[in-house]
């Protein structure tokens, strides 16, 4: 069973759920959170869906510390640091 082996289905159908899960790794937190969700309901979405969405709860893409950084000098200017305190940066 695809859902249990986490296994992508084959054909065009394979080919549209690697293109979804590459665009919702890329499109940020609340969205993977939600497909998350999504990936862990087979009942709502279907087998072949889970198996593919189910990769965000265990292994999803990382972005590199640049974006982030960005993300913050964006939100908060280039002293984005003298506003908010993180742990460790890698």
């Amino acid at each position: 069973d695809a859902l249990e082996q986490g296994k992508i289905p084959d054909g065009p159908v394979g080919w549209y759920y690697k293109l979804m899960l590459h665009c919702v790794e890329w499109s940020g937190a609340a969205l993977i959170k939600i497909m998350q969700w999504a990936g862990s309901r087979p009942d709502m979405f279907g087998r072949d869906f889970c198996a593919v969405f189910s990769q965000l709860q265990d292994d999803t893409t990382p972005h590199a510390w640049k974006y982030t950084e960005q993300a913050l000098i964006e939100a908060y200017g280039e002293q984005w640091h003298e506003h908010i305190t993180l742990g460790d940066i890698p």
